[in-house]
């Protein structure tokens, strides 16, 4: 997927991004180096899909395993101003657990626009 980020830059009219079950996975690990190295790799999979010249509206996220560290990377990119469009967002089943409702209420509190979630 990242070697789309390139192509979608160029899309600057899309409004909708659909990723369900795209194999995403950015799962919380049990060593504090590889949970630290999966933060990251969200991170930086969200800063090179998502641009703010892309003019996104509806995010589709459904059915990948996030986890706790994609979910904080998401927040993270919306705290960034890089969702500040979306009015949909679907990040059902995306294997969010009981650490992950901080990042949840954050990211709902900077999203203060959406019309329509998918939890």
């Amino acid at each position: 997927l990242l070697s789309l980020s390139g192509p979608l830059q160029a899309f600057t009219t899309l409004s909708r991004l659909n990723l369900s079950s795209c194999s995403l996975n950015f799962p919380r690990s049990a060593s504090s180096s590889s949970s630290a190295d999966d933060g990251m790799a969200a991170k930086n999979f969200f800063d090179r899909i998502i641009s703010p010249s892309l003019a996104l509206t509806a995010l589709d996220l459904s059915n990948n395993n996030l986890g706790p560290d994609g979910l904080k990377a998401l927040q993270q990119a919306s705290s960034r101003r890089l969702l500040c469009n979306v009015r949909e967002l679907d990040v059902s089943r995306c294997g969010f657990d009981h650490t992950s409702s901080f990042y949840a209420k954050q990211l709902l509190f900077n999203l203060s626009s959406l019309t329509r979630l998918n939890l």
